[in-house]
């Protein structure tokens, strides 16, 4: 990890360069592409089989029409091509040309650490002690993640309390960080489980007493259930590459606000609130 926080700068500059590299490439390609369709009103067009073949009349000038046509063809096909961009990036709120994206972080130019704590975390550049705290927590995410798949579930309280991942070089003094978490906790039932992750336009999915805790204005956890929300590119083309960032739901006040409608549910969904065993399907040999 120390290797690779330490070429890390370089590591975004070439594919920073990559990607130019890439965007003129398939410039060029659509510029140099043959249209032959421009040839089907002309005296060059192609003759079925068979067909009397007429005398080309004045080629050379035929030739030169050819030409024009198709520098025409190519400067209509750029200006249909930008107007599309501009209204794809018009739609998905962007402001640039060339189907650019507004990059504050520029992860290609010297500084981008600090702009990227600045614009992601909102917080001081010099503010070193808060990027090594992101970093020991993702450390103990992948401690997470590895026991998860060779042991098990390691917690089922614990999780990456941020929307963005530290830098490879903000891992720094994670030798001694604890790869302990807390032992004894339980999953979310299904039910509670789909209000920790639905939001109020599935309200229809959940129990009819709960549903109103997603809607009401003075539900105790109306905050978790917003209608609008910001949707962060973080250099991307469309919203749904993009980071939600949404609030996290803290279980302790989920649980808190549900407990008084517990006792509204209806057999069925009690019955589709508990935590059955597993069944293995196969097919008969």
């Amino acid at each position: 990890m120390d290797e690779l926080g330490r070429v890390e700068d370089e590591i975004f500059r070439r594919r920073h360069q990559n990607e130019v590299s890439f965007k003129a490439r398939e410039k060029a390609k659509k510029q140099q592409k043959v249209n032959f369709g421009l040839l089907d009103k002309t005296q060059f067009a192609p003759q079925r089989l068979g067909a009397a073949a007429r005398p080309v009349d004045n080629p050379r000038q035929e030739a030169a029409n050819i030409r024009l046509a198709g520098m025409q063809a190519v400067t209509a096909n750029e200006q249909a091509d930008n107007r599309s961009r501009k209204r794809s990036a018009a739609e998905a709120g962007l402001d640039d040309d060339d189907d650019e994206k507004h990059d504050e972080v520029r992860l290609w130019e010297e500084g981008f650490k600090e702009r990227y704590y600045e614009s992601k975390f909102e917080v001081a550049r010099d503010n070193l002690e808060f990027r090594y705290r992101v970093a020991l927590q993702y450390v103990r995410g992948l401690c997470w993640v590895l026991r998860y798949y060779y042991q098990g579930c390691a917690s089922w309280k614990w999780y990456f309390p941020y929307h963005y991942a530290p830098f490879a070089s903000d891992f720094v003094n994670v030798q001694g960080l604890s790869t302990q978490f807390e032992k004894g906790t339980i999953p979310f039932r299904p039910l509670e489980q789909l209000m920790g992750v639905f939001p109020a336009a599935s309200s229809q999915h959940v129990p009819q007493p709960w549903a109103k805790l997603m809607s009401d204005p003075f539900s105790p956890i109306i905050d978790f259930y917003p209608t609008d929300f910001k949707i962060d590119l973080n250099g991307k083309k469309f919203a749904w590459q993009g980071v939600a960032l949404l609030p996290f739901v803290d279980e302790s006040r989920l649980f808190k606000a549900l407990e008084p409608y517990y006792k509204d549910l209806t057999q069925a969904e009690i019955y589709r609130n508990i935590k059955g065993h597993d069944r293995l399907y196969v097919a008969p040999a």
